[in-house]
């Protein structure tokens, strides 16, 4: 987890201590996954990158720019997905895909999803619950996003409203 700006590990309930695990990993959401931590990294640009719990190596799978950052990130089927949150006027907006498998996994569009904002995501089967809230960096909800309780059904990528 992440405590004043560094990704730390909590060994208190095993009779350890809490310990910074690195300084240099900022992370924003950061599901965590077969024992990878994904997250975007903040710093001068944004970047989605993968951290090994057991290697402890921090890896970039995608350079997001320092305008644009990644959220509602979630894991499923074996592929990370994350919303991209952008500048007004970007092309890159929009739900992107990365297969975990590929020997070097890259990010691909797979929807514009215009209308929503995706974050805070929680995957129940085949169902990813999310509000629609666009956030910029250290700032409140902008009033472009609903607030919303959303559900993107994962088999025909569409979304239903829950309020």
């Amino acid at each position: 987890f992440v405590a004043a700006g560094d990704m730390v590990r909590d060994d208190r309930a095993k009779g350890g201590a809490t310990t910074i695990v690195s300084e240099d990993i900022k992370p924003n959401e950061a599901p965590i996954d077969g024992g990878k931590i994904y997250m975007m990294n903040g710093g001068w640009t944004n970047t989605v990158a993968v951290y090994n719990i057991a290697s402890g190596a921090l890896t970039e799978i995608a350079s997001l720019g320092m305008t644009d950052d990644a959220r509602g990130m979630f894991v499923y089927d074996g592929c990370l997905y994350y919303y991209r949150n952008v500048a007004a006027g970007s092309g890159s907006k929009g739900l992107y895909k990365v297969d975990l498998s590929a020997a070097k996994p890259e990010a691909v569009l797979v929807d514009a999803f215009d209308g929503y904002y995706i974050t805070n995501c929680v995957v129940a089967g085949d169902k990813v619950y999310f509000t629609d809230v666009w956030q910029v960096k250290g700032s409140v909800p902008t009033p472009e996003s609903s607030g919303k309780l959303c559900v993107l059904d994962m088999d025909t990528l569409t979304v239903s409203e829950l309020n």
